[in-house]
């Protein structure tokens, strides 16, 4: 886990659904940031977590990376090449920021939530540097596009939101308050 803030807390339970989680390791540009996370993963879900002070550390020889630090175009990003084992899966929900050139030209797959915004994204900001893309989100579950086809590749997910997820949250966050007699109604 690069970055230690709520995405990161939300995709250690959302791996957990879908992978045999054993380790966690954890970079955040806070060190305490890192600390506490890996307590909590600890703690709440009895997995070995570690707080690590070089992101090298925290990418080197895993399975899953997540890059979930701050969207930035970095002059040198510091996932260099070498770093994303063979057959490594790397998730980044922030454009890709921390992936140099050389890092992403390993990659043999990159998929994205939705590859028209991806597309639209790439005008401007460190999501310009992705190779192109693979699959998105809709052309992997129906089948279209396949996924990995060697266990040796090395894959990235780039999703940048999907805003239909927003909206199914918004609705939820309403009813909830409408039951527990919250909010304030604002004249449109």
């Amino acid at each position: 886990m690069l970055g230690c803030g709520l995405q990161a807390r939300a995709h250690v339970e959302a791996f957990r659904e879908v992978l045999p989680l054993q380790v966690v390791r954890a970079f955040d540009r806070h060190r305490e940031r890192a600390t506490a996370f890996a307590e909590d993963v600890r703690r709440e879900h009895g997995v070995a977590a570690s707080a690590h002070d070089s992101v090298r550390e925290v990418v080197e020889g895993m399975d899953v990376v997540l890059t979930a630090g701050a969207i930035a175009q970095h002059t040198d990003p510091p996932i260099a090449p070498g770093w994303l084992a063979p057959g490594a899966f790397a998730c980044s929900v922030d454009y890709a920021s921390p992936w140099s050139a050389g890092a992403l030209g390993e990659l043999d797959l990159v998929c994205t939530d939705d590859r028209a915004q991806l597309e639209a994204a790439r005008r401007s900001g460190p999501v310009a540097r992705l190779p192109p893309v693979h699959a998105d989100l809709a052309e992997l579950v129906t089948g279209r596009k396949s996924g990995r086809t060697a266990e040796e590749q090395r894959t990235l997910a780039c999703n940048l939101g999907l805003a239909l997820a927003d909206a199914v949250a918004a609705v939820l966050v309403y009813r909830r308050a409408r039951e527990a007699g919250l909010g304030t109604r604002l004249p449109l």
